[in-house]
């Protein structure tokens, strides 16, 4: 019904074609089963980006779409998952929060890290020879929390955005200005503004069919730059976010890199979780 009928020549029991060339392809069996992709545009995702794309919906109501496609049997569900993604970012006025306020304004503010702590902490303390990018900045003064001693402290910030290219977070990592390392605080980071969805585009990579290599910090990001020099890079700021990234702000091929924090990975469910 969404993509009228499909190209029974070009599909098979592992997928279904559609268009005279077959160029939109939907997974039937395997790991990907559900999943689709646009081989003339290289869009891809699953049956509700599907929805989305095709009709030009929202998330809201692409769930309701799909639940009137596939009957009332999924009507409870729709319900309780608009209820959870709803609620959170209900605002009768549609203005953004304090922090994500906060946010844009360090973005604004800030300054490149060329000659700065910001710079000193990635090459001397971490070891980083090329700490370039445009979201990769310092500034001078950032709030630290009202429970902190010290209310304001220098910080690397690493600015994250969605796929539109707006700011959407900012991740401050406080610095200590006589050694140039992370500031000794109860919380040595913290990130200002909503960061689901978005990510730090380190290297946006030079060839067309680029591999992401998504990782959970900016100096995990830039040593994996370092040695993927041609690939697009991408920091999500935390393991949990590689959930949410918007998949638009992705290549076809992605590699997920994550810190070894000494658990077992195939318990690791946040990483079944993104995979899925």
């Amino acid at each position: 019904i969404l993509l009228g009928t499909p190209n029974v020549s070009l599909s098979s029991k592992k997928e279904m074609r559609y268009g005279s060339k077959g160029s939109l392809s939907i997974c039937l069996a395997g790991d990907k089963r559900g999943t689709w992709f646009n081989f003339e545009t290289g869009e891809k995702g699953n049956l509700l980006h599907l929805i989305q794309t095709s009709l030009n919906l929202d998330f809201k109501s692409s769930l309701e779409y799909a639940a009137k496609m596939t009957g009332d049997d999924l009507k409870e569900t729709v319900q309780s998952t608009l209820q959870k993604t709803s609620q959170p970012h209900e605002k009768t006025d549609d203005k953004p929060s304090k922090t994500q306020c906060y946010a844009q304004q360090l973005a604004k503010e800030s300054t490149p890290i060329a000659g700065t702590l910001a710079e000193m902490y990635l090459k001397e303390t971490r070891d980083i020879n090329n700490v370039a990018g445009q979201d990769i900045r310092f500034h001078a003064k950032v709030f630290t929390g009202k429970d902190e001693v010290v209310k304001y402290m220098p910080a690397l910030l690493c600015i994250a955005r969605n796929k539109e290219q707006q700011v959407q977070s900012v991740q401050a990592i406080y610095l200590d200005k006589n050694t140039s390392n992370k500031a000794k605080l109860d919380v040595q980071k913290k990130t200002f503004g909503a960061i689901a969805g978005a990510g730090v585009m380190i290297n946006e990579g030079l060839k067309q069919n680029a591999v992401t290599y998504i990782t959970e910090g900016i100096e995990t990001g830039l040593s994996v730059r370092d040695a993927v020099q041609n690939e697009r890079v991408i920091a999500v700021l935390g393991k949990q976010n590689m959930v949410s990234i918007d998949i638009n702000l992705l290549t076809n091929k992605v590699v997920l890199c994550l810190d070894n924090d000494g658990k077992p990975i195939h318990d690791d469910k946040v990483l079944h979780q993104t995979i899925e």
